[in-house]
């Protein structure tokens, strides 16, 4: 096939790989030590927003891998007893895979999927050879999902979104020109977080009743009537 042909498809996404923390060893000499693997318990692909808020909730650093150049952290979950393996890819995967692709020919790219991706893409996505990944890609717009918190019906926005900041290293290899030299080092100096929405109103034993579109001159009266009728109160403030 003509490379003219090829479409590169690229992903900025992840998975969380959940798995049974490992046991702890009794430290005692004789003692032996259980070296079983840590079992998987799950797995579930996350946008890159969603990977960014779980490293920011546990207060990890992100890390892009010597080998595959991809980012990753991990964190334990200790009330669950449980590892969370999160492996993902953002803007400095993306460059990183076109500058690559170029070398071969590859001028057509894809993204696989739309709504997951580091929105700070953008900036290098036409000209991902002749951009400046420090400077381009250093203030990092967050994406699209919602953080939730709480249980209830009720819903109340606690924080709008704030952009994060990245610090990147370029390879320095002085065989490779400037152009096409990747991204080698990777960390975030502040996480870009979305909308956090606070839900609440749950409470065991009991029913959150809400009326949309009122008040009404016709039936907002009628439904006051029939919660009168069953004694059916609203809470206090």
């Amino acid at each position: 096939m003509p490379k003219e042909k090829v479409i590169c498809s690229l992903g900025s996404y992840g998975y969380d790989w959940t798995t049974s923390l490992p046991p702890e060893s009794a430290g005692k000499r004789g003692a032996k030590t259980n070296t079983a693997p840590p079992k998987v318990l799950a797995s579930h692909d996350i946008s890159t927003q969603d990977a960014w808020q779980a490293a920011a909730d546990s207060e990890s650093q992100i890390d892009l891998d010597d080998d595959s150049l991809n980012v990753h952290f991990a964190y334990d979950d200790v009330d669950s007893h449980q590892r969370h393996q999160v492996w993902f890819l953002d803007a400095v995967t993306i460059l990183n895979q076109m500058r690559a692709a170029r070398t071969l020919g590859i001028q057509t790219y894809a993204l696989w999927r739309l709504g997951s991706e580091d929105n700070s893409m953008w900036k290098i996505w036409d000209h991902p050879i002749s951009s400046d990944p420090v400077k381009e890609l250093a203030q990092v717009e967050p994406g699209y999902d919602v953080d939730t918190e709480g249980e209830g019906d009720i819903l109340k926005v606690t924080r709008k979104p704030q952009n994060g900041r990245r610090s990147v290293t370029m390879d320095d290899d002085d065989s490779v020109p400037v152009d096409y030299r990747m991204i080698t080092q990777e960390s975030m100096d502040s996480y870009p977080l979305s909308y956090t929405v606070e839900q609440y109103g749950y409470q065991t034993r009991k029913v959150a009743l809400s009326f949309d579109d009122g008040p009404d001159p016709d039936w907002t009266p009628k439904v006051l009537d029939i919660l009168k009728r069953y004694n059916v109160k609203a809470p206090s403030s």
